[in-house]
């Protein structure tokens, strides 16, 4: 993927060029439209409810959108029909990436509740976590400011419907497992999502007990979210036909990639228990996309690894081996 799909009602750009032209904008302000413009302009494949023809005859501040359009870059939508056109069946296709900007933010709730795909609305900018610029974060036992998870998340909840974690020992322990995996889930999980089944999967490396484990997160899972939540474990050993392996363990939904160089059980009894640098970054950026595809090769090669060595790397649950699809992988 080396373009960031956004689907964008001619209105909403109008109304931002509007913005970015407000001679009172602040810093601060000025920086979250800077990084929504360099998404829409630079990083995207933009598609847009104008024909080519009608963005020709518009102002020359549009002309870049019949130029992404003319080059192949942009692919317009019919006029009128966006964004109703995005039903159950739109969204079981759409790349699990796309951005939706619309002008409605009633529409734009609407359609997030329902799907977990990121809509924004002009009135979001401000409070839209995408406009955070990537951060790194060094975690230290000498360090008291971070005590859980919800001091380093929260400025990074998003919509999401779909999620890798890959990380050898986030199941190894119960105690690890509720302050540190479900206490992300809580986090990053969202509230409500009432068309799609939210898809987890965890790669992680062989345990002795991963029935019990599996089962203990399946009735957590319940418990934290109302909705259908697909969960699937991946165990890996070593194996010859993974030939490139991934030191730093990650999550992807996706929208957001978080890096730990020692993993993600790193908190226990509201302190740190291992040291570990943490990088955040959203898909805005054009690194963080050439990295999330990296990445999810290398997820779908273990993947496609458990279909042909199945002996050596197992999928949960057995009885639904190869029946649960993640959203990601595709």
């Amino acid at each position: 993927m080396d373009k960031l799909p956004i689907y964008c009602q001619f209105s909403f750009y109008d109304n931002f060029l509007k913005e970015c032209k407000k001679e009172t904008i602040g810093p601060e302000k000025k920086e979250q439209l800077d990084l929504i413009s360099e998404m829409i302009h630079t990083n995207s494949k933009v598609y847009i409810d104008k024909s080519a023809a009608e963005i020709k005859a518009l102002t020359h501040q549009t002309k870049f959108l019949y130029k992404k359009v003319s080059n192949g870059n942009g692919v317009e939508l019919k006029p009128k029909q966006f964004p109703e056109q995005l039903n159950d069946n739109f969204f079981q296709k759409v790349n699990p990436h796309s951005i939706f900007l619309i002008n409605n933010k009633q529409e734009h709730e609407k359609y997030q509740k329902k799907y977990g795909m990121w809509f924004i609305a002009i009135e979001d900018i401000g409070n839209c976590s995408i406009t955070k610029k990537n951060k790194k974060i060094m975690l230290s036992k000498l360090v008291e400011k971070y005590k859980e998870w919800n001091d380093l998340l929260l400025n990074y909840k998003h919509p999401c419907n779909s999620m890798i974690i890959s990380d050898n020992y986030i199941l190894n322990n119960n105690d690890d497992i509720e302050e540190n995996l479900l206490t992300i889930l809580r986090i990053i999980l969202p509230l409500e999502l009432t068309k799609n089944r939210f898809h987890l999967t965890i790669i992680t490396s062989s345990i002795p007990n991963i029935k019990e484990q599996y089962n203990l997160l399946i009735s957590k899972l319940k418990k934290i979210r109302p909705y259908n939540i697909d969960l699937k474990i991946v165990i890996q050993t070593r194996t010859k036909v993974i030939e490139a392996s991934i030191h730093d363990r990650y999550i992807i939904t996706n929208y957001l990639c978080i890096c730990s160089g020692h993993g993600f059980s790193v908190f226990k009894e509201k302190k740190i228990e291992k040291n570990t640098r943490l990088t955040f970054d959203f898909v805005s950026n054009s690194e963080t996309l050439e990295e999330m595809d990296t990445l999810i090769k290398h997820y779908r090669k273990i993947e496609e690894t458990i279909a042909n060595v199945g002996t050596e790397i197992v999928v949960m649950p057995e009885s639904e081996s190869g029946k649960i699809t993640t959203r990601l992988l595709k």
